[in-house]
């Protein structure tokens, strides 16, 4: 069985795919990209999130185990070289690949911060999925790619019909 590579590990989606695949299916092995900060390592940031969302799930026991299915490269979907992390080992056996990571602010955004977030980390992850020669590529989006129609919209649908701020047309063009 290969790997799962996953994005967003530290957010509510991420984390939660997680610990929720790992409890069905404990031989599952994630590889997660996630960024160290000011309050620690990116597997540390990592490992904070993972107990976190086992205390909600009521599996604190599990903590340790689904902890230890997870390995971290600190990286920035934003900033990630495609062809360099392509050649790291840790990827070798990676088969599928779940982008999950997001900028999810509604409101303003006069650095262009959201763009390069949702669509310029899309675009790196889907090239580094190329050149791993994935079978499957997930992104996690959003109702929020509709924009501004109204009613049902279908996923055929050409969708571009304005956007209500910047997270909606970066994760429309995700």
């Amino acid at each position: 069985m290969g790997k799962i590579l996953l994005t967003g590990v530290t957010g509510l989606v991420g984390s939660a795919f997680v610990v929720a695949l790992l409890r069905e299916k404990p031989a599952e092995r994630f590889v997660c990209i996630a960024r160290s900060n000011g309050g620690g390592s990116a597997a540390d940031r990592v490992a904070k999130v993972l107990r976190e969302q086992c205390e909600f799930d009521s599996c604190p026991e599990l903590a340790d185990q689904i902890i230890a299915s997870v390995e971290v490269i600190d990286g920035d979907v934003v900033d990630i070289v495609p062809e360099e992390l392509a050649r790291l080992d840790v990827l070798k056996d990676v088969d599928r690949v779940f982008h999950c990571a997001a900028d999810v602010n509604l409101g303003k955004d006069p650095t262009g911060k959201t763009y390069k977030i949702n669509y310029g980390g899309t675009t790196n992850m889907v090239k580094l999925a190329q050149l791993l020669k994935v079978k499957e590529f997930h992104q996690v989006s959003t109702a929020y790619v509709a924009g501004k129609i109204s009613g049902r919209a279908m996923e055929e649908q050409a969708l571009n019909s304005g956007f209500n701020n910047p997270y909606e047309e970066s994760k429309f063009k995700s």
